[in-house]
């Protein structure tokens, strides 16, 4: 693993370019409106996630820390409206980098893959299938002249609700071993 990595992305419309650097054990940051640095021995969390992007799965790792605000770094780059580009090249070595370094430290950090933001959607996708199927499995039962497409979509709608309570447990946030990092939230 090299001795530093360096990571420049722009997360949003709203969000300056921030350039990421790990040196030592110390991660830093730049933007136009200063800078600032995380040591790694006080991360409290690492999180990976990944979310579905125009082109490709966007990478997102928010490391959280007791003295210091939540810092985001994402893979994907915004340039316009609705364009993103894919820097999962210099993602990735960073990740794995800061990764590496805060599991050498005297208190690793809990090491999380999932998103929490993504859990309380499908949540929120569950629980409305499942008060839409229940009265409507009702009322199809007890009425003998259902067409058959009325039966489809009930099918799918309890295809939805069974998809929705799967990502619910998935996306929860499971720990990982930082000796083997997911590298399907990392590459």
């Amino acid at each position: 693993m090299p001795e530093h990595a360096n990571h420049t992305v722009r997360a949003s419309l709203i969000s300056p370019e921030r350039e990421f650097r790990v040196e030592g054990q110390t991660l830093h940051w730049e933007d136009r409106k200063g800078g600032g640095a995380l040591p790694l021995n006080e991360l409290t969390t690492l999180r990976l996630s990944h979310y579905p992007g125009l082109h490709a799965p966007a990478k997102q790792c928010v490391l959280k820390s007791s003295k210091h605000p939540r810092v985001l770094i994402r893979s994907a780059h915004y340039q316009r409206l609705g364009v993103f580009e894919d820097r999962s090249a210099s993602y990735a070595p960073l990740v794995q980098l800061i990764i590496e370094r805060s599991a050498d430290t005297a208190t690793p950090p809990r090491y999380l893959v999932g998103s929490r933001a993504m859990w309380f959607v499908w949540l929120a996708i569950f629980l409305i299938a499942l008060m839409m199927i229940l009265p409507s499995a009702g009322w199809m039962l007890a009425n003998a002249t259902v067409a058959p497409m009325q039966w489809l979509g009930l099918a799918g709608l309890a295809a939805l609700t069974i998809i929705a309570w799967r990502q619910v447990r998935q996306e929860n946030g499971e720990m990982f071993d930082p000796a083997n990092p997911p590298e399907d939230h990392i590459r």
